[in-house]
């Protein structure tokens, strides 16, 4: 399979997504009783901080496919202006290596759960309870907050807020009807996992590149909030 634009964004825009919601942080006012202004030495020291923990923060969840030795050999080659010793053919293949092996676990991890018995509504909505909570649940008109991981049935995880570090806020009816309808399921607190047939999910257009015409969606998701209308 071909290197996709999408997947060189996913792998390679973790920094420049971090920088961007820190420079955003940076814009809010400070406290009306701030302390005295640091240093440039004591700021220069703070930012990197900031901007390097944030970074780390973006590769978590991948930490098992980064070695922070090379990694950071590079972030020290790149400030100092050295040459990417990695061109993009080379990088294309190692990606390759690197999803291939993420797949099949993601598939290996799915396997058991593709083959329950699950619940289903009258839609053809299938799930199950991974963690199950009491309290409010939301309406079509309400606006939920989540985090979630979503796979197609082979393994391949196309997105992921947990991955990115940051949860996903939107209106309820705003989204593909397999979600419209099982997020209304789940009190805060809760954590599904649901299996959406391609009539509930993208249809017969799908959602290129990531995900094909009529494709059945997994998805993992964890109520956090919701705000009524």
């Amino acid at each position: 399979m071909k290197m996709t634009k999408l997947k060189k964004a996913v792998f390679c825009g973790l920094v420049s997504a971090s920088l961007f919601a820190t420079a955003e942080d940076a814009k809010k006012p400070a406290p009306a009783a701030a302390e005295a202004k640091p240093s440039l030495e004591e700021a220069i020291k703070t930012v990197s901080t900031f901007y390097g923990y944030n970074i780390g923060g973006q590769l978590s969840s991948q930490k098992e496919y980064v070695s922070l030795e090379d990694f950071l050999k590079a972030i020290s080659s790149a400030v100092k202006g050295g040459k990417n010793p990695v061109d993009q053919a080379t990088f294309q293949k190692a990606f390759q290596v690197v999803q291939d092996e993420q797949k099949r676990k993601n598939l290996d991890g799915l396997k058991s759960f593709l083959k329950e018995k699950l619940t289903k509504t009258a839609t053809g909505l299938e799930y199950k309870v991974v963690k199950a909570a009491e309290g409010d649940k939301p309406a079509k008109e309400d606006t939920v907050s989540v985090h979630y991981t979503g796979y197609l049935t082979d393994g391949t995880k196309f997105d992921s807020s947990v991955d990115r570090g940051q949860p996903a806020t939107f209106p309820l009816s705003g989204v593909i009807p397999g979600w419209t309808e099982g997020v209304q399921l789940m009190a805060v607190g809760s954590k599904f996992r649901f299996k959406i047939p391609g009539n509930l999910a993208y249809g017969e257009r799908g959602a290129p590149p990531r995900i094909p015409p009529n494709a059945t969606l997994i998805f993992d998701i964890e109520l956090l909030s919701i705000q009524k209308k």
